[in-house]
């Protein structure tokens, strides 16, 4: 009998071993396929701009952007370029490859330039860059600390299948999750490290639902860390409305939005909780009021105007929007952003002292006047082939609906584009490269 525990303990064990071991291959089995089906589909994607290198006797262009040129597969502005370009003459043969890159900016494009003109070597590249960058430099004092020191938490950081479970869970559980993860699942370091303590307990007191204390303890982090700014005060702000939202208490929701904006005019969580705001309650008069103030306090802010004009479009008041879209884009024509203007010219550079031509494409909606005035004075830019988008989508949405060219409107006055929209890109792109370069040169 003495021995029978012991036999009993040994058998459970290796039972509870096989089903660990059991998980795990199964987690390894599930990785390796999810791996390999990413692989299968950029492999996809890079086989049909190989098929461009391979033809022979063609005009090879390559589009560089972000995710307005890189989105769309087969139904992209650079693959419907290709066809209507080839389907337009039967004179020049074209090859059309996609070089977008999603959530890329004019740094990232200057910086892989080279190694994109030794692979592809085209003969025309076509630029349509400049709305995901920023030239707001970082105050060192001001930092955003992701802190995972965990080498396993950082492999399953690394796994597409947690990725996967964790957009799924997201999904589901939105009205359900912490604050943190309802933001992104960023957890902060507070500056001063004798905060660590105060932001701790605020996020326990959230968690058992001591929201009046969550409250208090996020005030009083705002208090001390004043000097900072935006970061961290902004990220307090947004736990305190989470908890706002979620127990119904709207005005306070509405000034933690306020704050944020105050702190920080371009803050993607405080724009896309304003227009959730602006869609869902199309009646209150109290979110563009805040607006209306944010707006009085930051005259110059173009992104408020731009806000306020999409939440007037949320509620359907289109001809309000257009006011306020006026106003920014006055603002954007005051004013050059630095970073783009020096990755212009280093691209512009490069490619000039190449003898490639260059195609420098507006986006949709917006006048080539803005662009214009990055390009000014860069002397590569004199060389440079111009599309303007601004009449033929302004038309194009005259004679529709703003839905049949776009699928929302991430930049405020224009999104993604359909398939239709890009088919207009395409085309307006196609008609410059028929007209001013092959009849001319090739």
């Amino acid at each position: 009998m003495s021995g029978f525990w012991p036999k009993k303990v040994k058998a459970v064990l290796s039972n509870v071993a096989l089903i660990i071991l059991g998980i795990v291959l199964t987690f390894v089995v599930f990785e390796i396929v999810f791996r390999a089906a990413g692989a299968v589909y950029l492999a996809l994607a890079q086989q049909r701009n190989r098929q461009a290198l391979a033809q022979q006797d063609t005009i090879r262009i390559l589009c560089l952007g972000e995710s307005t040129t890189q989105i769309g597969g087969e139904n992209s502005y650079p693959r419907q370029l290709e066809r209507i370009l080839n389907d337009s003459q039967n004179k020049t043969k074209f090859a059309v490859i996609n070089g977008g890159v999603s959530g890329s900016n004019t740094t990232a494009i200057a910086l892989h330039l080279s190694e994109n003109l030794k692979l592809y070597q085209p003969r025309i590249v076509v630029l349509m860059m400049g709305i995901n960058d920023s030239s707001v430099s970082v105050d060192g004092q001001s930092l955003r600390v992701l802190k995972t020191t965990n080498p396993l938490i950082k492999l399953l950081e690394k796994s597409r299948l947690v990725r996967l479970f964790r957009g799924l869970w997201g999904a589901r559980q939105i009205h359900l999750v912490t604050p943190d993860r309802y933001i992104g699942g960023q957890e902060y370091i507070a500056p001063e490290p004798q905060d660590q303590n105060l932001l701790t307990y605020a996020m326990t007191a959230t968690a058992r639902r001591k929201y009046d204390q969550a409250l208090a303890i996020y005030q009083q982090l705002i208090d001390r860390n004043k000097k900072y700014g935006y970061w961290p005060n902004g990220w307090f702000y947004r736990k305190m409305g989470w908890i706002y939202n979620n127990n119904g208490r709207h005005l306070e929701y509405l000034a933690t939005i306020t704050e944020i904006l105050q702190l920080n005019a371009q803050d993607a969580w405080a724009h896309d909780r304003v227009l959730e705001l602006c869609r869902e309650r199309t009646d209150d008069v109290l979110v563009l009021d805040a607006l209306r103030f944010c707006i009085k306090q930051h005259p110059s802010e173009g992104g408020l105007y731009q806000l306020m004009g999409s939440c007037f479009i949320e509620r359907g008041q289109s001809q309000n929007a257009d006011v306020y879209f006026e106003q920014e884009r006055k603002l954007r024509r005051g004013g050059v952003n630095p970073v783009t203007r020096e990755n212009y010219r280093q691209v512009l550079e490069a490619l000039n002292a190449q003898n490639i031509t260059v195609v420098v494409v507006q986006y949709p909606v917006r006048t080539f006047e803005d662009l214009a005035m990055t390009l000014e004075g860069l002397n590569a830019a004199d060389h440079v082939i111009q599309v303007d988008n601004e009449k033929v989508f302004k038309d194009a949405i005259a004679a529709g609906r703003y839905e049949d060219y776009f699928i929302d409107r991430f930049a405020g006055d224009f999104g993604h584009c359909t398939t239709k929209g890009n088919h207009v890109l395409a085309q307006n792109i196609a008609h410059t490269i028929l007209d001013k370069i092959v009849s001319a040169s090739y």
